[in-house]
């Protein structure tokens, strides 16, 4: 009786096992597809940033024209 009590413990740790496997698959899936997403949006950042730089820069030279 004892050794059926142990085996069907083993069974359960085996399945929470697997679960736990298949929810660390899941996990790492999600994980790449976020840092995919934060590589683009630092990418976008960065162009947005380069835009804005240059919007600056024109301004700063339309004020010098006018007042100039």
């Amino acid at each position: 009786e004892r050794v059926a009590v142990l085996e069907t413990k083993l069974e359960d740790s085996q399945d929470d096992k697997e679960k736990l496997l298949a929810s660390l698959g899941e996990l790492k899936m999600a994980l790449a597809e976020c840092k995919v997403r934060i590589e683009f949006l630092e990418k976008s950042l960065d162009e947005k940033d380069k835009i804005i730089r240059q919007l600056k820069k024109e301004n700063t030279e339309l004020k010098k024209k006018i007042s100039g």
